[in-house]
């Protein structure tokens, strides 16, 4: 299956237009799967696509059998309406986003998420690869988080949990 599951702040209509636009545009498409819709808690974590303003999320996942034709254009459709309506595309499932999306979709939280990241892998590259370089998430050399109010430069010991806390929310 070819899947997307954008994820919409609850308490909008965001996720209604999106819903209204989708069945109304898959009626001249050859496809074939389902759609399904999930409401959650919100999260603090904090690059979560549930990370939204009011206290819960939907997740509305779309699905087609893999190697339709239509399938690329069909997805990409409903990632550009997703986005468009406020929706923030599932980090795992198809996600075309680029860096500067990212940075209008999540504001601050990537300068705390890469500045984090960067203060406990230092210069490792293990959480580098294109995806994490395209949506604009790679880690700041030499950073220092703050963690609960204190500046660190070296995450070590009681520090790294923390740490590890502010990156998960």
């Amino acid at each position: 299956m070819d899947s997307i599951e954008p994820i919409f702040d609850a308490h909008t209509t965001g996720y209604i237009d999106f819903l209204d636009m989708t069945i109304e545009a898959a009626v001249n498409r050859q496809q074939a799967g389902y759609i399904s819709l999930r409401w959650s808690a919100r999260s603090r974590a904090t690059l979560s696509m549930h990370n939204v303003p009011s206290a819960h999320a939907v997740a509305i996942e779309i699905t087609s059998l893999h190697g339709l034709p239509g399938n690329t254009d069909w997805f990409t459709l409903l990632e550009a309406a997703a986005v468009s309506r406020g929706g923030r595309p599932h980090w795992g499932q198809i996600n075309t986003l680029n860096a500067t999306t990212v940075a209008s979709m999540y504001g601050p939280a990537v300068q705390a998420w890469r500045t984090t990241l960067g203060t406990v892998v230092g210069s490792s590259s293990t959480f580098s690869n294109a995806y994490t370089a395209q949506r604009g998430l790679e880690p700041f050399t030499g950073a220092a988080a703050s963690v609960a109010g204190i500046r660190t430069g070296n995450l070590a010991g009681a520090a790294v949990v923390p740490a590890i806390e502010l990156l998960l929310g």
